[in-house]
């Protein structure tokens, strides 16, 4: 798992850049991240998955979560194994997904 250091919040949108695996080991972490970005008044979370390299039901139930708490948008173009899992779970039409980057100066 990777959060770089520069994930934050500009206004009311916090960014957060992921690499690397979503899973059980890293779930915490972003939801931890996420959380603390809330608390520092970002009302829309931008998740960036365009570098996952794995996700798993963790990873939906994460993606879920963060929906729930408030505005969620996946920044992609989403990864295919992460399209799938989305596709498989019937979850995929309950993101909003950003792939032209549209949301990167918001």
């Amino acid at each position: 798992m990777s959060l770089p250091a520069s994930a934050g919040s500009t206004t009311d949108v916090g960014r957060l850049p992921f690499s690397g695996e979503l899973d059980m080991d890293s779930v915490p972490g972003v939801s931890a991240r996420a959380a603390e970005l809330r608390a520092n008044g970002a009302t829309c979370l931008v998740l960036d998955v365009r570098h996952i390299t794995f996700a798993d039901s963790t990873a939906v139930n994460l993606l879920l979560q963060l929906r729930q708490d408030g505005p969620l948008t996946l920044r992609g173009p989403l990864p295919e194994q992460l399209f799938r899992l989305l596709e498989l779970t019937g979850t995929l039409p309950m993101f909003e997904i950003d792939e032209t980057g549209s949301t990167d100066a918001a």
